[in-house]
């Protein structure tokens, strides 16, 4: 395994955490993706989208549960969504607007949120690499 190979690996562990935040560029209405979820449900469906990236970020695994996984009521509900089978809907939109993925898993995912846990995680990594250099660096000056 390469370097690189090693390096994205541990750093897709490591950001199996709750992340603080997300890239929200102030165009992003204007992406294509978003433009059409708001031309197919209105302002209403794409905040609903934001906070379900909200809600996805808070998920340590960063996915959208299904019916059956734990914590699939409180999407359903922080959502607002009355049913399960509108919450589906609304999924299977975001779903054809590449807006969520399925990923290699099955896991129903945010490509935003996946690749914001993805910076997080790299920065962790990296970030246990220099504080274990530095710890190497004392204990060689120290004795």
């Amino acid at each position: 395994m390469g370097i690189d190979n090693f390096a994205a690996g541990a750093a897709a562990q490591l950001s199996r955490v709750p992340i603080s935040w997300v890239k929200h560029e102030a165009k992003n209405a204007g992406n294509p993706c978003c433009a059409q979820l708001i031309a197919l449900t209105g302002f209403e469906g794409y905040g609903r989208w934001w906070r379900l990236v909200e809600l996805v970020s808070d998920n340590p695994l960063h996915t959208i549960p299904r019916h059956d996984e734990q914590g699939y009521k409180a999407y359903l509900l922080g959502l607002f969504f009355s049913d399960a089978e509108e919450f589906e809907n609304y999924i299977s939109i975001l779903l054809d607007l590449d807006l969520a993925i399925v990923d290699e898993c099955g896991r129903r995912v945010i490509p935003l949120v996946e690749a914001a846990a993805l910076d997080v995680g790299m920065s962790r990594f990296n970030g246990s690499k220099g504080g274990k250099a530095a710890a190497a660096n004392r204990k060689r000056k120290q004795g």
